[in-house]
């Protein structure tokens, strides 16, 4: 690969077993209107057509390298791999299922040469389904990744991820910045931490357009691996397989690394040392578990930790139960209805003098949660019409808020947010301060 000539950008893709989506994917990056790039591709040693689709599409198009690793090297080794092997001054990784605008690549590239301060652009996204159906059109990230300060960045990048994916890792990179940082690492969300890391380097910029395609599927890892970070461990290192470890634990200690390396003013470190100290109480319940779980086999000190860690989580979830409703009761009077998006976690009778409705609902029970943002919508008004004064959200069901942009929005800009807490979200729907009834 050295006697190739060096393009302005590098494009790796990292594979194993995409050969349902591959082709449409490849299609997508090659018809790009900015034509100066290469593109890397690291087979992490598929069982099935993807290595054919790959050496059919690289007899076809010289910007093409492909490498096929004989053995599994996991995801973070095969996706630093690709970047490795890069020369270009900009580095972009993409997925097998997911798809580019023709304009992506030169949209992002225009960002970056115009403005040095930007170390990653990237675009809003649309959600398609395995047929390529839009799902869901328009999402991006939190406008504090564009900020001018460090830890401003840095607070919006450790937050709860509050898309299906963190977007701005398809973006397109400075490849100088990218090699200063640790590259991906062999545990859950480390694609989150190396965001983390960049968000200290540089501002991130998100093109208004939604020009990328991330597309859900049975198959798609994400879904699976957030049901069970242990288990996840072995997806991004294959050496680690049997080895529990301590994901959280290497989130912060790779946080914390981070800080510590980045280029950054006295002032602005330690506010990026306080904005960890704030991840490290969101996520405290999880570094403890990595502790149960790490030594559940271990005599005496196992069950006395795992016993420490039931007692901690029934505590922390009566405590939000008990000001949770404390809030209700504070903000909402005896006889109103209310609308309560709580996943039927608690029931409609925990407040006996106010009217509980579920949402969605069918003749009082909870139905589940809407379809679309559509949905939510038009059962909001049809339950206002039928006299609900408020809606609450418990935080089981903060999710929505996220997932639900459009509901989010439409809930802000016609009624009253008048509870906004780490436990519950609260909306006044009277007639004063929002919209007449349709």
């Amino acid at each position: 690969m050295s006697n190739r000539s060096v393009p302005k950008l590098s494009i790796g893709l990292p594979l194993y077993n995409g050969d349902i989506f591959l082709g449409q994917a490849l299609d997508s990056i090659l018809s790009q209107t900015f034509v100066d790039f290469e593109l890397i591709i690291s087979d992490n040693a598929s069982t099935d057509q993807t290595e054919a689709i790959c050496r059919n599409y690289l007899a076809k198009d010289s910007r093409i390298h492909y490498i096929r690793n004989q053995e599994n090297l996991g995801a973070s080794g095969n996706f630093n791999q690709v970047f490795i092997l890069s020369s270009g001054e900009y580095f972009k990784w993409i997925a097998h299922d997911d798809l580019h605008d023709p304009n992506f690549l030169e949209k992002c590239f225009q960002v970056l040469e115009q403005d040095p301060s930007i170390v990653l652009a990237y675009s809003k996204a649309t959600t398609i389904d395995p047929n390529g159906k839009t799902i869901r059109k328009g999402w991006g990230c939190g406008a504090e990744l564009s900020s001018i300060l460090p830890h401003q960045r840095f607070r919006e990048s450790l937050l709860p991820l509050k898309q299906p994916i963190p977007l701005p890792i398809f973006g397109v990179i400075r490849a100088s910045v990218l090699r200063s940082t640790h590259l991906m690492a062999g545990y859950p969300d480390c694609d989150c931490a190396l965001l983390a890391e960049l968000s200290l380097y540089g501002r991130f910029h998100e093109i208004s357009e939604p020009l990328f395609s991330q597309r859900e599927h049975e198959l798609r890892a994400g879904p699976q691996l957030s049901s069970d970070p242990y288990q996840a461990v072995v997806f991004w290192d294959s050496k680690k397989s049997g080895h529990i470890g301590l994901p959280h634990w290497a989130l912060l200690a790779r946080h914390w690394a981070g800080v510590r390396r980045a280029p950054l003013g006295w002032k602005e470190r330690l506010l990026c040392y306080k904005e960890l100290l704030n991840w490290i109480k969101r996520n405290q319940q999880f570094l403890f578990k990595d502790l149960v779980v790490a030594t559940e086999h271990a005599p005496i000190i196992g069950p006395n930790i795992a016993l420490a860690h039931q007692k901690y989580v029934e505590v922390d979830w009566t405590n939000n139960f008990a000001c949770l409703v404390r809030d209700i009761k504070l903000l909402t009077q005896k006889g109103d209805s209310i609308i309560f998006v709580d996943e039927a976690c608690f029931g409609t009778d925990f407040i006996q003098d106010r009217h509980i409705l579920p949402f969605i609902e069918r003749d009082g029970q909870y139905y589940g949660p809407p379809t679309d943002d559509d949905h939510a919508i038009e059962e909001l008004k049809r339950m206002r019409q039928a006299g609900a004064s408020f809606i609450a959200f418990g935080w089981p069901a903060f999710w929505w808020l996220d997932y639900y942009c459009d509901f989010r929005d439409y809930l802000y800009s016609k009624f009253s947010c008048i509870c906004k807490n780490s436990r519950s979200v609260i909306f006044a729907l009277n007639k004063n301060n929002c919209e007449s009834p349709r």
